[in-house]
């Protein structure tokens, strides 16, 4: 179904008048629908720049708190905060420390600002 070819959905351009093929579309056609196909291009644009940027992020943290890497990977896997704690096996105690330490690092990387250091979190605590 992905190779457009064979699927039966698409369809084809064609520049002959009168072509009566109900799997083919002309300029007019495309003309009609080409906000919608913007739109969609916008969309997928989007979404490409957003995984670049959590990509870039990603980076950033492992360069300056690598601890907390785990934490992105349990956020975008999981819906809830408690979901998260318990994708990575740690206390949800933990997982709130690990991403209030990702926000502070997310405000450092969007304002590039200098990266404070993270005190170190003792068992008695």
């Amino acid at each position: 179904m992905k190779d457009a070819l064979s699927n039966p959905r698409s369809v084809s351009l064609d520049t002959h008048a009168g072509w009566d093929d109900p799997g083919s579309v002309d300029d007019e056609y495309c003309h009609e629908h080409s906000e919608h196909l913007r739109r969609a291009s916008e969309h997928l644009e989007k979404q490409r720049q957003d995984r670049r940027r959590i990509m870039e992020f990603t980076d950033f943290v492992s360069r300056e708190d690598s601890g907390v890497v785990p934490a992105i990977g349990a956020i975008l896997a999981t819906d809830t905060q408690a979901d998260a704690a318990r994708f990575l096996r740690t206390t949800d105690a933990t997982f709130a420390r690990m991403r209030s330490r990702l926000h502070q690092l997310g405000r450092c990387f969007e304002n590039r600002e200098p990266v404070p250091r993270q005190r170190r979190h003792t068992r008695n605590e």
